[in-house]
């Protein structure tokens, strides 16, 4: 993950089973940092995490045959260091367990991180959080056949000169894997003022969506209308497996105008998902990992500067 302007991301189009891209912790994590008081904003200052609150959450959502785990999130006060794990998988449901239409969707999200209003003793025009992580995350799906099944409903209502007959055919089926980390850095001002937030995003996505509409349209008159049919299909194919790997060092820059004697508030966090979602689709699997929790993995706030 990279500085703003310069961050690695393949957004996932959110028009689809979207996920609830709540946290990005799906697998989780969510850091709010917020600072100990300023010792001189003359210039600039580098604020550390004495005296901060932890916040942590988490939560695995299942549905259908889906499955989740996820290690509770952690962050030190002292140094900064974090940690965060999940993974999430889905598969087609047997026969004996309602099959292939019941929709199977595991989530795993959380939120890890700190709070800390502090005093400025000088105005201040930019607060800079670094962060450091280095983790992975994977995402797969597997499809043993793919036939998206449809189905049609019609009827008829009355028109100048005549009826309006139609039918509509339509069809949705998926087998997917969504991870998606998301960066967040907003300072605010006790009491209201001023305001500035910064966001950083990335993503990697695994298998198939299928959308088949067709409508027919017919009158019973000529002279009530034009029989038409409107058809539309797409598919999309994001392949079988996607890894993402994250080593490097990033910083997020907030701008804005706070003034001396000001109470703010920093909040800065990594929130992050892994979703995995199978419906209509026989002998189908599909995967979502994000691991910074173990091996060298971490995510890790470095600093906080205000200037």
């Amino acid at each position: 993950m990279k500085a703003v302007g310069a961050f690695s991301a393949s957004t996932v189009q959110k028009a689809r089973w979207r996920l609830s891209v709540t946290t990005i912790l799906a697998i989780g994590t969510s850091i709010l940092v917020l600072c100990t008081p300023l010792a001189s904003a003359a210039t600039s200052a580098k604020l550390g995490l004495t005296g901060a609150t932890k916040l942590t959450d988490y939560s695995n959502t299942l549905q259908g045959c889906a499955h989740a785990s996820l290690k509770k999130p952690s962050v030190n006060l002292r140094t900064g260091n974090g940690t965060a794990y999940a993974k999430s998988s889905s598969k087609s449901c047997a026969k004996s367990q309602g099959g292939v239409a019941v929709v199977s969707e595991g989530e795993s999200v959380g939120t890890v991180g700190i709070i800390a209003p502090f005093k400025l003793k000088a105005a201040a025009t930019s607060v800079n959080v670094s962060f450091d992580l280095i983790a992975a995350a994977r995402t797969s799906a597997a499809i043993g056949g793919f036939s998206c099944p449809v189905a049609t409903m019609g009827g008829s209502f009355p028109v100048t000169n005549g009826t309006e007959f139609y039918n509509v055919t339509s069809g949705y089926c998926q087998a997917e894997a969504v991870f998606a980390i998301q960066s967040t850095v907003i300072v605010s001002q006790a009491g209201g003022g001023g305001f500035s937030a910064s966001y950083l995003y990335d993503s990697n996505e695994s298998g198939v969506l299928d959308s088949i509409y067709v409508e027919q349209v017919n009158f019973s008159s000529p002279s009530a209308g034009t029989n038409a049919t409107y058809n539309y299909s797409s598919i999309q194919d994001y392949g079988g497996s996607n890894t993402t790997a994250f080593n490097s060092a990033y910083s997020m820059l907030a701008s804005g105008s706070w003034p001396a004697g000001a109470t703010i508030v920093v909040q800065a966090y990594a929130f992050i998902i892994a979703e995995c979602v199978v419906q209509d689709v026989p002998h189908a699997t599909a995967s979502a990992i994000f691991d910074a929790s173990q091996g060298g993995y971490h995510l890790d706030i470095t600093g906080i500067v205000v200037s």
